[in-house]
């Protein structure tokens, strides 16, 4: 299968990216569906919100022909990542509302904040608003990937 950009794409690499987000997706909203009016935010809920995020980017970063390596070397960086997928065709990630949520998790998530021990220096985003963002990352993603495979 080709991509948009002309480059060959494993569709299937493409869709596990996908569904390995989305169950990291479901494990966030199970830790944050209890926790969204609570005070102090729940480091290992933001853990997942981020991982679930950038292994989405990736599967459209897989989709649009990017190699595993290619993927790799992205590292963690959540606003690299989004820029890839915009720049491979997925408008969609170029809006104000998505750069906004990506941008909040992207330098804790990129330099490891949400994973080990340490004072976090930025504030994190709301815990529903960030359950509706991921869960519309992934919708627009999911309908990216299979509407242009069709």
């Amino acid at each position: 299968m080709t991509s948009a950009s002309g480059r060959r794409s494993d569709c299937r690499r493409d869709l596990q990216y996908l569904d390995l987000a989305r169950a990291y997706g479901e494990a966030a909203q199970r830790l944050g569906e209890g926790n969204a009016s609570i005070g102090t935010p729940c480091i290992p809920f933001f853990h997942l919100v981020a991982h679930a995020t950038e292994l989405a980017l990736k599967a459209v970063m897989s989709f649009q022909g990017s190699d595993e390596q290619d993927l790799m070397w992205t590292g963690h960086a959540l606003e690299g990542c989004r820029r890839d997928a915009v720049r491979g065709g997925l408008d969609a990630f170029d809006s104000h509302g998505v750069r906004s949520f990506i941008d909040s998790l992207d330098q804790p998530h990129s330099m490891q904040s949400l994973r080990y021990p340490q004072r976090l220096h930025l504030p994190l985003p709301n815990v529903g608003d960030s359950l509706r963002a991921l869960s519309e990352i992934l919708d627009i993603i999911n309908s990216y990937v299979t509407t242009k495979s069709a």
